[in-house]
């Protein structure tokens, strides 16, 4: 009966015990942050990629906001995105986009990348030379210690995605709209007689105000 009360070895069982549970809680919580911290980050890539892509969209050949030279922007074609055009910007700038945003995922990765990369560039017209674009990034990943996941019966979030917003001002495209706009409606047979009335009327609006 002496040798059954024996509770010598007690202690070393339960913080056995203690520090498997909380070696298992740990493993959770590092699991946890893994996934977090790269959802985070194809966040933060398609931020950055949206802001080189506010700066370089009307300039397809460069491909980067760092190698922008003062040619490039005085060659900038007029009216370039009138519909016959809306393609080639799109297409250019995806393809610049998939080398920038590939290259930055890389280096911030804590998975593996399983691959079922795709981006996404969607240009908005807001106003005359003003616009937002949508910038959508997705990967598939394999995060470390997945298998803790299944262990407990929870499915890891393979496919990370982001999607970023950024406006755009172009000022040559408003300026050349406009004048073209002026230039069309002064040929126009009439059109100096009408601005005559619209002038009258103003004048009368603005002494009553």
């Amino acid at each position: 009966m002496k040798l059954l009360r024996d509770e010598r070895g007690t202690m070393i069982i339960e913080a056995t015990l203690c520090m498997i549970a909380t070696m298992v809680v740990l493993i959770m919580i590092m699991c946890f942050g893994f996934v977090v911290y790269q959802h985070a980050m194809v966040g933060i890539v398609a931020n950055q990629a949206a802001e080189e892509i506010a700066v370089t969209y009307k300039l397809q050949n460069v491909p980067d906001s760092s190698s922008v030279t003062l040619e490039d922007v005085t060659e900038v074609g007029k009216y370039r995105y009138w519909s016959s055009h809306i393609g080639d910007f799109e297409s250019a700038n995806e393809s610049k986009l998939s080398i920038y945003a590939q290259s930055r995922l890389t280096q911030t990765s804590l998975a593996i990348d399983n691959g079922g990369y795709d981006v996404s560039v969607e240009r908005v017209a807001d106003d005359i030379g003003r616009a937002h674009y949508e910038i959508k990034v997705t990967n598939e990943y394999t995060h470390l210690f997945e298998y803790v996941f299944t262990a407990f019966g929870q499915e890891p979030p393979t496919v990370l995605s982001a999607t970023s917003y950024v406006a755009d001002n172009d000022i040559l495209s408003y300026y050349n709209t406009v004048n073209t706009t002026k230039y069309v409606c002064g040929k126009i047979p009439g059109s100096k007689i009408v601005d005559g009335i619209f002038g009258v009327i103003h004048a009368i609006v603005s002494l009553f105000i």
